[in-house]
C-alpha cells in the first residue's frame, strides 16, 4: 500500500479481484459500471512508526464528497512507554451506497496512508442492480 494521488488518499497495489476493471489501482478509485446498490468495506492497519502510531483513519467518499462513513482509531500511549504505541492497530467500517453508472467511490481524508500496512483492504461489490 502506498500514498495515492494526494497525501490523504491511499492506493492498493495488490488487487486480488477486479471483475470488470471497475477499480483503478493507479488512483485507488472505484467507478460504478452500472446503476445499483453496492456494499463497501474497508479495513485499515497502521504499522508501528517511531516513536508512535497516533491516528489511523479514512473516510469513504462518493463522487468527491464524504459519505459520513469513517473508520478511526486514536490509541492512547501506554503509561510509562515514553510515548511509543506498541504494535499495530486496525479499524474497519462498511456501508451500502446507491450508485449511478459512472459514480466514483474512494477512501480519502486518511491520516498518513503511507504508513498503512499491506494487510489494509478496500472492497466493494454490487448487491443489487437497479
Amino acid at each position: 500500500m502506498t500514498d495515492g494521488r494526494s497525501s490523504s488518499q491511499p492506493t492498493f497495489q495488490n488487487v486480488v479481484t477486479n471483475e470488470g476493471n471497475a477499480f483503478s489501482k493507479g488512483n485507488g478509485i472505484f467507478t460504478a459500471p452500472r446503476r445499483g446498490l453496492y456494499y463497501f468495506i474497508f479495513h485499515l492497519v497502521k504499522k508501528r512508526a517511531s516513536p508512535r502510531i497516533d491516528q489511523c483513519s479514512c473516510t469513504l467518499f462518493k463522487n468527491g464528497s464524504s459519505t459520513g462513513l469513517k473508520a478511526h482509531i486514536d490509541p492512547e500511549d501506554p503509561s510509562g512507554s515514553g510515548g511509543a504505541d506498541i504494535g499495530s492497530y486496525g479499524v474497519s467500517n462498511s456501508g451500502y451506497l446507491v450508485l449511478e453508472t459512472g459514480n466514483t467511490v474512494s477512501l480519502e481524508g486518511c491520516h498518513e496512508p503511507g504508513r498503512f500496512d499491506d494487510q489494509s483492504s478496500f472492497s466493494g461489490y454490487l448487491v443489487m442492480p437497479m
